[in-house]
């Protein structure tokens, strides 16, 4: 029998892991791979990778949010531009399509 251990997980044979392999080939998803080395914890760099991918997607949403609020409540592009420190050119192409102004 097969013992590979993956962090804290311990796979216990080769058909349990080919089973796995074969699950995530099913799935669709082309670029699946399986990382041994890849645990949730703090201190792995991967799990940091994916909180910051995670943080920096609530950031977005967030800003989308305080621009279309700022948009509704009247601010121009120049002013919302300002704010961000780009022109109002720059909002505009970034979040005019996704806003509607009066």
């Amino acid at each position: 029998m097969t013992h590979i251990t993956t962090g804290h997980e311990i796979v216990e044979d080769t058909d349990e892991i080919l089973a796995a392999a074969r699950r995530l080939e099913s799935q669709g998803d082309d670029d699946a791979t399986i990382d041994p080395t890849h645990v949730s914890r703090p201190d792995n760099p991967m799990t940091r990778l994916e909180d910051a991918v995670a943080a920096s997607h609530r950031a977005d949403v967030a800003l989308f949010e305080a621009v279309q609020s700022a948009a509704a409540a009247g601010a121009s592009w120049a002013a919302i531009g300002a704010v961000l420190g780009v022109s109002r050119q720059a909002v505009r192409q970034r979040f005019g399509p996704l806003i509607k102004t009066k």
